[in-house]
């Protein structure tokens, strides 16, 4: 069984619209192994692969804008 996970960071003004284009991470994947009984179809599920991380991401620069973050910090998934 695989499951994958995305971040996209939106880089939005104050009054919600655009400011930049959004940052879009490549996708990470998670695996886990998904045996089924062959009787009784009972599924025996095995541990998701190890955790993974999105690294940290500095935020554009916007000429006359201080952004309230200056980078997003990694994130363990």
């Amino acid at each position: 069984e695989t499951k994958t996970v995305n971040e996209t960071i939106h880089y939005i003004y104050k009054d919600g619209s655009k400011a930049a284009d959004d940052y879009v991470a490549t996708p990470v994947e998670f695996t886990r192994t998904v045996s089924t009984d062959a009787v009784t179809g009972e599924k025996t599920y095995g541990a998701w692969s190890a955790d993974q991380t999105f690294g940290a991401v500095t935020s554009p620069e916007l000429k006359g804008y201080t952004p309230d973050q200056t980078a997003i910090a990694a994130q363990t998934v």
